[in-house]
């Protein structure tokens, strides 16, 4: 494997545990009273999801799991879990039952769009 191939599967495994750890940490972000950012440990937490996706679109290099896929979903879910946040004026704590179905409707939504190639293809 030649360096150049070694620097691009690393990029990868990064950008989507980063891509990644943007829903997670919103997530983790409900049950943590500790301000704005998370402690190290949830942050580390937040990282192994994204990183072991990114180990997979690596290892596996399966046409239906690409990298396109996990930015896709990574970001779509994450911007409409803070949406809907902002929409309902989603305060934690208190409204955890509501930020977490807020959240669960966000992970269905980044399904949706990380799919969406697939889907749209079905109707053509």
């Amino acid at each position: 494997m030649s360096l150049a191939d070694r620097l691009e599967a690393a990029g990868i495994v990064l950008t989507c545990a980063i891509v990644v750890a943007l829903p997670m940490g919103a997530l983790f972000g409900i049950y943590d009273d500790g301000g704005f950012f998370l402690s190290w440990s949830l942050s580390l937490l937040a990282l192994a999801p994204g990183t072991a996706l990114g180990v997979a679109v690596v290892r596996l290099e399966d046409p239906r799991l690409t990298h396109t896929h996990v930015w896709r979903f990574g970001v779509a879910h994450w911007l409409t879990a803070v949406g809907l946040w902002q929409v309902l004026s989603v305060e934690t704590p208190g409204d955890e039952s509501l930020a977490l179905a807020c959240w669960t409707g966000a992970f269905a939504v980044g399904l949706i769009v990380a799919g969406g190639d697939s889907i749209l293809a079905r109707f053509r």
